[in-house]
Formats: structure tokens, C-alpha cells, sequence
């Protein structure tokens, strides 16, 4: 299946999810979701943002911040 074929509704709720996070964050939270440590909250957003892309959202224009973190998680 393409990112053509997927219905918009998956993408609707990945975005309302992530846009929900990205607002709890703040301003600059650090390396991480809660600071400079990772936390439960990292260990969980890792794969969130990979099926969102899966999905054909564009995190790393739609949120900068998250993708960030996640950057910083796989180094």
C-alpha cells in the first residue's frame, strides 16, 4: 500500500496525537521529550513518529521539535 492508497483518516489522528505532544513540550524541553535524560515519554514517541511517516505525515515539517528528539535518540 502507498502513501496514495492510505485513507486520510489514519493521518488526521496521527497528526491531532503528535500536534497534542509537540503542545506539551513547550518551548525547549532539552535534548528530550522531558529534559536532557530519556524517559518512558522518548521510549514511546520513537515508534510514534515512525508509523507516522509510514502514514505519509511529514514530521519533520510539521513538527521540527519532535523530529529533533528522535534525531537525538538514534544518535
Amino acid at each position: 500500500m502507498g502513501v496514495k492508497d492510505i485513507p486520510p483518516w489514519p493521518q488526521y489522528f496521527i497528526r491531532k496525537g503528535l500536534q497534542a505532544v509537540d503542545d506539551k513540550l513547550g518551548g525547549d524541553p532539552g535534548l528530550y521529550c522531558i529534559g536532557n535524560e530519556v524517559t518512558m515519554a522518548d521510549v514511546f514517541l520513537s515508534p510514534q513518529l515512525n508509523h507516522a511517516k509510514m502514514y505519509g505525515v511529514k514530521v519533520a515539517q510539521e513538527f521540527p521539535r519532535l523530529e529533533e528528539i528522535n534525531d537525538n535518540l538514534l544518535k
